[in-house]
């Protein structure tokens, strides 16, 4: 679904059609657009049945799965640790100016704790595998 987003968005930035011949064609692709993601759903839900049902037996996630899931992990684990970083530095700023009140310090300490807590279950994988 996200590889259809993606198409989507880029299409975005085409012009529309200014002639009828034009227009018919977009119209033509536009039709066989949508029967190929129609046709990719309807074997999507179909495999899904069968997995449901136990007609089919699921895949084993091979190397490839695993190394992207790993790769995925580890930037969204990266993305937690600059955000923990950048909230620090502006808790930091906001204390030396004497801008920093209990109920923002509330705030921010609740916002470390998820942030670290997240960070902590991402180890915790980490460790696992």
């Amino acid at each position: 679904l996200e590889d259809m987003l993606k198409q989507d968005m880029a299409r975005l930035d085409k012009p529309l059609p200014t002639s009828p011949a034009e227009l018919i064609k977009e119209m033509e692709r536009l039709s066989g657009v949508i029967q190929k993601r129609a046709e990719s759903l309807d074997a999507q839900i179909s495999l899904e049945q069968d997995l449901v049902s136990g007609k089919v037996k699921p895949k084993k996630p091979g190397a490839k799965d695993k190394e992207r899931l790993a790769e995925s992990m580890k930037m969204k684990q990266d993305k937690l640790k600059d955000a923990l970083k950048q909230l620090e530095e502006k808790e930091a700023q906001l204390k030396a100016e004497g801008k920093m009140d209990p109920e923002l310090q509330r705030e921010i300490d609740r916002a470390k704790g998820v942030l670290g807590t997240a960070l902590g279950q991402f180890g915790k994988i980490e460790a696992a595998a």
